[in-house]
């Protein structure tokens, strides 16, 4: 269960192994950087929700807690880091460490509706990037 949790955690990303994603947002192009908020990091969402959880359905609930508060320090972390950025990828970035936070908090909080919960910002996620994709394009 670790295994699984630590790759899709590293995806995801959940601090403290987040330090990938600042940087690939800032040196990816700008269709990639909306890919890589838009789609990539909820895949990894995804992945706990439909592999991890239903694999490991025991040891999961004793490592929520552990889950929950690492989402509670990404959310935080990712908030206040993003206050101190200038680059606008690197605060999606940031933003996106806090995002997934909260993803993180409701996949482990083992209710249907929280599960729900995870996947709606997901959803609000690819439209707010298809939005900007959108207006990056018709002003160019």
């Amino acid at each position: 269960m670790l295994g699984f949790f630590i790759a899709f955690a590293v995806k995801m990303p959940v601090v403290p192994l987040h330090g990938w994603l600042p940087d690939a947002h800032s040196q990816a192009p700008t269709a990639g950087s909306v890919d890589l908020a838009g789609i990539l990091l909820k895949t990894a969402a995804y992945g706990l929700l439909r592999f991890s959880l239903p694999l490991f359905p025991n040891a999961s609930a004793e490592f929520a807690p552990i889950a929950m508060w690492l989402g509670v320090i990404g959310i935080f972390y990712g908030a206040w880091m993003a206050f101190a950025q200038t680059d606008i990828k690197r605060l999606i970035a940031y933003t996106s460490v806090s995002h997934m936070g909260f993803v993180l908090i409701a996949i482990y909080t083992g209710s249907q509706l929280a599960y729900q919960g995870a996947v709606i910002p997901d959803d609000c996620a690819r439209f707010v990037g298809g939005g900007s994709v959108y207006s990056l394009w018709s002003a160019l």
